[in-house]
């Protein structure tokens, strides 16, 4: 398991890129930027696998009323699933008030910059 901060956002990754079968790879997303996750409130866990015709289908196992996050964990897995053509399961969890205001696109680039560095 691998993890950073990025602007108020720990990342953690866990995959077994060694494995020859499509074991999952894990995300975890707290938006806080606190390393300790132990008083994180889980708020969204959304699943991707590959389809048939090489499209991307994803069901939220725990949804939430925040479009943002829900979004983000749906863009988050999708992008992974696509790139490395493994299933893949996203947590978004918060500490404390859900306030966390950001741009989507730099928090995605920065997810895909770390996910590459560890998968590939």
């Amino acid at each position: 398991m691998s993890q950073i901060v990025v602007d108020g956002l720990l990342v953690r990754v866990d995959c077994d890129v060694e494995d020859g079968v499509k074991s999952p790879i894990s995300l975890n997303l707290c938006l806080s930027g606190d390393e300790e996750l132990k008083s994180s409130r889980l708020e969204c866990y959304y699943y991707t696998i590959m389809g048939r015709k090489d499209d991307v289908l994803g069901i939220p196992l725990r949804d939430t009323s925040s479009d943002w996050i829900r979004d983000l964990a749906r863009l988050c897995a999708t992008m992974i699933t696509k790139k490395y053509n493994k299933p893949c399961y996203v947590t978004i969890s918060t500490v404390g008030e859900n306030n966390f205001q950001a741009s989507t696109i730099p928090l995605l680039a920065a997810v895909k910059e770390h996910v590459a560095t560890l998968v590939n």
